[in-house]
């Protein structure tokens, strides 16, 4: 069971609350500069984030330079192209599919699996034996006892796999963009550009494009899966039929909610079926069965 403490760093965590904002290191001064150029090159829109004024406190500093002096640091654009590849698989969290030919063309990395990159890493035998003794087999390795831990076991294995996807491709972009750099780095030392150097700087750029874009669509796919474990956690809590759970286990991520609006239409159509039932009973009565003779006896 979770220490109040660490519920508490959850919270912190959740809510983004922090002791102190960040100093203005000269590392995030050149980002913010290059960032500018970047959006004002790319048009995209970077709204100014409303700052709430600070109350002076008595204890601050009065001569010293305060950190609580200097202008809190500005929110990172928002990329709206990104995000429709990262929530390409949200709208069927249960039902996407983690392996995809066009991902396994940045994630194919050699020793993959042997580095953790492939799948959750399986429970030793002793141990699952020990813990799980009615699910152990001699021919097939062991499992969870009931079905809810391995649905839960399972969501929580395919969010493992799409991250994992996502972290293989990285390998492939970091690659490239070193690349990109020594490439530049020779531009800066060369007095002559060729067209192979320029056609080999494009191409690499689209590598390392169509790559990130495999990237967040594994990230997305990481998020739907944990949504939907999260779904299963709640849902087991009730006794609702297998037709309605499976519904809202598949219910689309929604940042504004858990369900979503899967709530309401499970219990419009529970409601809409009552007054549909009670109208049929009224006006359609059901003939009462009798009880032959046969039966009888």
């Amino acid at each position: 069971m979770a220490s109040s403490s660490e519920e508490l760093d959850v919270v912190s965590v959740t809510t983004g609350e922090t002791e102190d904002s960040p100093l203005h290191s000269p590392a995030s001064e050149e980002l913010m500069e290059v960032l500018t150029r970047a959006v004002a090159k790319l048009n995209i829109d970077w709204p100014a984030e409303k700052q709430e004024q600070q109350t002076k406190s008595k204890l601050d500093e009065s001569f010293l330079l305060s950190r609580s002096a200097l202008p809190p640091r500005r929110a990172l654009p928002f990329f709206p192209d990104l995000q429709t590849e990262v929530s390409r698989s949200w709208k069927r969290p249960m039902s996407y599919r983690v392996f995809t030919p066009q991902t396994s063309t940045y994630s194919n990395v050699v020793g993959t699996r042997k580095h953790g990159y492939g799948a959750m890493p399986k429970a030793e035998e002793t141990l699952a034996s020990h813990l799980s003794p009615e699910a152990a087999s001699s021919l097939k390795a062991p499992t969870f006892p009931t079905k809810p831990l391995k649905t839960t076991s399972a969501l929580v294995g395919k969010a493992y796999s799409a991250v994992g996807q996502a972290a293989a491709c990285l390998h492939m972009m970091a690659i490239m963009q070193a690349y990109q750099a020594d490439l530049l780095k020779d531009l800066g030392d060369s007095e002559e550009v060729g067209a192979d150097f320029i056609h080999e700087l494009r191409q690499s750029t689209d590598l390392v494009l169509r790559a990130t874009k495999e990237t967040v669509k594994s990230i997305g796919r990481s998020m739907a899966a944990l949504v939907a474990t999260e779904h299963h956690l709640w849902l087991n809590l009730s006794d609702i039929k297998d037709r309605n759970k499976t519904f809202l286990l598949a219910a689309p991520l929604n940042p504004s909610g858990l369900f979503g609006d899967a709530i309401s239409t499970v219990t419009e159509r529970f409601q809409e079926a009552r007054k549909q039932a009670a109208a049929m009973q009224q006006f359609l009565p059901r003939r009462t069965q009798v009880p032959s003779a046969a039966g009888r006896e």
